[in-house]
């Protein structure tokens, strides 16, 4: 059963009243009261209405601090709620979201701003507004919850380190300095060279450990100065921790 628009429901409500107030007598100057529907009456219009469970709730992106969760298409509202004890009451969105057009693609929610390392409970039902005794009413069906588990941050760090070599010395072999250091990573190290932000004329004539990021100065003639060269260095991570990415540029004097 298709959801109603909220202005539907509106005039809908005002047609029923309306209806009601002509086709019943009423003595002068009595008054007209409705009660508001009863937990009975709402839950007998959500069983009437057949509102579904959300199908298929899934995660399908996480970040640093954010889930991205993902459920089947049907055409009705949604609202959403999370925790992140397994005890607590959701708490749920005042209001409750709607498809501003017809696409039929699977739903896909992002919640950001989220803390790195804890698990959240991540709930969602179908909802709707609908006229219920006279009065436009909330309503909404079962939920379903999915729990999912932040990695935590990366902690690798990385300092440059100072480093200095010789003409004279480099026009008789190769030379290697190791300009950084790295600490606290989790998982893999992975260093690369970036052209961009490495000085031109030694881009193509050194080469990059991969795993500790020394540099590697084929034999050749170098003018006197100050290379810069700029490395990118990713600790891939693991089951607990982030992937991540830090950026060095390091300055290695010719003298």
């Amino acid at each position: 059963m298709l959801k109603f628009k909220k202005t539907i429901s509106v005039l809908l409500a005002t047609f029923i009243l309306l209806g009601v107030l002509i086709a019943s007598p009423i003595s002068a100057g009595a008054r007209v009261t409705f009660d508001p529907p009863s937990s009975e009456d709402i839950e007998a219009a959500v069983k009437e209405r057949n509102i579904p469970t959300p199908k298929n709730l899934r995660c399908v992106a996480t970040s640093e601090d954010s889930i991205t969760v993902s459920w089947k298409y049907e055409n009705w509202g949604y609202t959403l709620a999370y925790t992140t004890d397994s005890d607590e009451e959701p708490k749920w969105e005042a209001s409750y979201n709607t498809r501003t057009n017809d696409s039929k693609e699977d739903w896909k929610v992002t919640i950001d701003k989220l803390t790195p390392g804890k698990t959240y409970y991540i709930y969602v039902r179908h909802a709707t507004i609908d006229v219920v005794q006279m009065y436009l009413t909330y309503l909404s069906g079962d939920y379903s919850m999915i729990k999912i588990k932040l990695k935590n941050n990366n902690t690798v760090s990385v300092k440059s380190v100072a480093k200095s070599l010789s003409v004279k010395s480099m026009k008789t072999a190769k030379k290697t300095v190791k300009p950084i250091k790295i600490k606290k990573a989790k998982g893999k190290i992975k260093v690369v060279k970036v052209k961009s932000g490495t000085s031109n004329s030694i881009f193509k004539k050194i080469t990059v450990n991969k795993k500790n990021g020394a540099i590697t100065f084929k034999k050749g003639n170098y003018k006197k100065g100050t290379y810069k060269v700029k490395l990118s260095i990713t600790a891939s991570g693991n089951k607990d921790y982030n992937e991540k990415t830090v950026t060095k540029v390091v300055k290695i004097k010719v003298k």
